[in-house]
């Protein structure tokens, strides 16, 4: 309907023309949004009332796997190399993965509820760490009861500063009714169940540019899997290490309920343990896929709630499922490596490196305490705990994987090699003194001889463009033909504070664009 119609109808039917004009010039002028359901999950803390178990009812928890045998049928690396068992071996920790403890020392308390509405996942929240190990069970919406699973109880897992006092949590996927079982003198609990429900969506339909960019290697964005908002985020100078774990939930997952299991896992994180949003900074499921998981910026330092002393300055990455007894897919520790390799890069720092790192204070290594430390490592070496299980087997070859990721990246950038777009790496983003940092590194245009240009950003804001044509010995050989011209550097001035400076690298003929690297830095008042 055009504007004069409108009009028209004004005149012929006075105020209820008035009102249909009005609807219908509205419609014209505002884009309608989009409404969408989605799944949300919760968590919801439910009393427990204990009985002494009695002895012939003790739960026997199920193992996760049998040796050498990866879940549902996926490719595992059978054994890991003679550097995986040597440091595997080295460490008392590793060998905890395997013992499965049932023993008591005193009666048991249990308790259980059939009629607790669907959940997803389940776990125990304690006032204090438990003395005992922790068993739970599901029952189906039939009535039939999941095996037991003992619950790992991680006092090292969580944010800088805080004891873990609850288990992980449990995958139990569509379930009515539960059952727990603790020791006699843990019986200060409540069983958190995460649930789900569905929200009604309201989107703009007006898109906003530059919103929601694909993260980087193929990982799966926060939107993909429905993640709530974080309640805070802060970020450390760089990142120096990464940590990689295990969830310690289900190997039964499959592709299209990895979503669900991640909504559970943050849900379990802010709801039932308080934390501001899910623990780990990067998952990786047993497909191989990879899951941007902790909100601030898949590219920018993140300080995490995975490793207690260890959070600021590290990159945690989780491998969804429990590897106590299972060996991990060769699919995910690909997935590890190459997000570790990027992650490091992007601070400058090579995996294979030994980095002296202070702690914040775990349970094995105290506040302050500076120990020497591989750049890629499992949980269990900064916390008396036996994650991330037999990953910990595959941790040396994960780390020389890294390494291999971070030498073609540094010389190709994260995109296919096959492709036309710029590459280039940073050699250096440091402060000098007073109010100005210098930058430096190369970059080229595969496509052309002629120097690229390198776009400087602070804190997402362009401040200088640099011309790659100075003379340095850092250009791979595979682009030996085009010269040595086709380095940069220059020194940027900015503002007291903390900053994030990104470089691009701008292709000769204009267009196309490359992150090069990026890295946080403080400039003294």
């Amino acid at each position: 309907m055009s504007l004069y119609s409108a009009r028209m109808n004004l005149r012929r039917f006075g105020a209820l023309g008035a009102l249909f004009s009005a609807v219908v010039l509205l419609a014209t002028v505002v884009p309608a949004p989009r409404i969408s359901f989605s799944s949300v999950s919760f968590t919801e803390r439910q009393a427990v009332a204990f009985e002494v178990e009695d002895p012939a009812d003790e739960p026997v928890p199920e193992e996760s796997g049998s040796d050498n045998q990866a879940s549902d049928g996926i490719e595992s690396d059978h054994v890991g190399t003679e550097s995986d068992q040597a440091e595997a071996e080295s460490d008392p920790a590793d060998t905890q993965s395997d013992q499965v403890e049932t023993e008591s020392d005193g009666d048991r308390l249990v308790a259980s509820n059939e009629a607790s509405g669907e959940f997803q996942l389940i776990g125990v929240d304690f006032d204090e760490p438990p003395t005992e190990p922790v068993y739970a069970r599901a029952q189906n919406a039939d009535g039939t009861w999941q095996d037991w699973k003992e619950l790992d109880a991680n006092p090292d897992e969580g944010p800088d500063g805080e004891v873990n006092a609850s288990t992980e949590p449990m995958w139990v996927g569509e379930a009515t009714g539960w059952e727990v079982s603790v020791g006699a003198q843990d019986s200060d609990a409540e069983v958190l169940l995460v649930k789900e429900r569905d929200e009604r969506n309201v989107v703009e339909a007006t898109p906003v540019a530059g919103a929601n960019p694909s993260p980087p290697l193929g990982l799966n964005s926060r939107a993909s899997w429905g993640a709530r908002p974080a309640k805070a985020v802060s970020y450390g100078s760089e990142v120096k290490m990464a940590v990689v774990h295990h969830s310690v939930s289900t190997n039964s997952y499959t592709a299209s309920q990895v979503p669900a299991v991640l909504r559970g896992i943050q849900a379990y994180h802010q709801d039932g343990k308080g934390w501001s949003d899910i623990g780990y900074n990067f998952a990786v499921d047993k497909y191989g896929g990879a899951w941007e998981a902790r909100q601030g910026g898949t590219d920018r330092p993140v300080v995490g709630a995975h490793a207690r002393g260890f959070n600021t300055d590290s990159v945690g990455i989780v491998v969804l499922g429990d590897y106590s007894n299972v060996n991990p897919s060769a699919a995910a520790n690909e997935s590890v490596a190459r997000l570790a390799g990027w992650k490091l890069l992007l601070s400058g720092h090579r995996p294979g490196e030994t980095a002296a790192i202070t702690s914040g204070g775990s349970s094995s290594i105290p506040a302050g305490q500076t120990v020497n430390l591989k750049r890629v490592i499992g949980h269990q070496q900064v916390g008396s705990t036996a994650c991330p299980g037999r990953i910990q087997n595959y941790v040396s070859s994960i780390r020389t994987r890294a390494q291999e990721w971070f030498d073609w990246m540094r010389g190709y950038g994260p995109s296919d090699p096959r492709s036309d777009a710029p590459r280039g790496a940073v050699k250096r983003i440091e402060p000098t003194g007073g109010k100005w940092f210098d930058v430096g590194g190369w970059a080229l245009d595969p496509k052309s001889m002629n120097a690229v240009g390198v776009r400087v950003y602070v804190d997402n804001k362009r401040v200088a463009t640099l011309l790659a044509n100075r003379r340095t010995e850092e250009i791979p050989a595979d682009f030996a033909t085009h010269g040595k011209y086709h380095g940069f550097f220059g020194g940027i001035p900015t503002s007291a504070g903390e900053h994030r400076v990104c470089l691009d690298a701008l292709a000769a003929s204009g267009g196309a664009t490359t992150q090069i690297g990026c890295k946080t830095i403080r400039i003294p008042k």
